[in-house]
This record gives structure tokens, sequence and C-alpha cells, in this order.
């Protein structure tokens, strides 16, 4: 039987036309939310704290 992923975490580069670095699914919000708060928090680590180049977001499906 098939899982279903119902939350798509998207990493997005802004200064490079909003492509997506990366897209990761989970079934679950609470997972999604771990990952985006994780790369947020790594993200701002490389490019400065209050960065806008590089964001993720959550998608429900």
């Amino acid at each position: 039987m098939a899982e279903n992923n119902k939350f798509i975490v998207k990493i997005i580069d802004h200064d490079n036309n909003n492509s997506i670095l990366q897209e990761l699914s989970y079934q679950t919000r609470e997972r999604a939310e771990e990952f985006k708060r994780i790369s947020d928090r790594a993200y701002g680590k490389l490019l400065g704290e209050n960065q806008t180049r590089i964001t993720t977001e959550i998608f429900e499906l």
C-alpha cells in the first residue's frame, strides 16, 4: 500500500529566478515544520541571520 505524503517543503532560491533547490515530502505537518526550522537555521548561519535569498515554504496537498 502506497503512503500518501501530504506536506511538501520547498527550498527556494530567490536570487536565481525562484528556482527550487530541493523538494521533500512528509506525512505530517510536524515533520515538515521540523525540516523547515532546521533548514531556515542552516541557511541563516550560512548566508546571514535575516537573509531572504533562500527561503523554505510548506505546501499542503
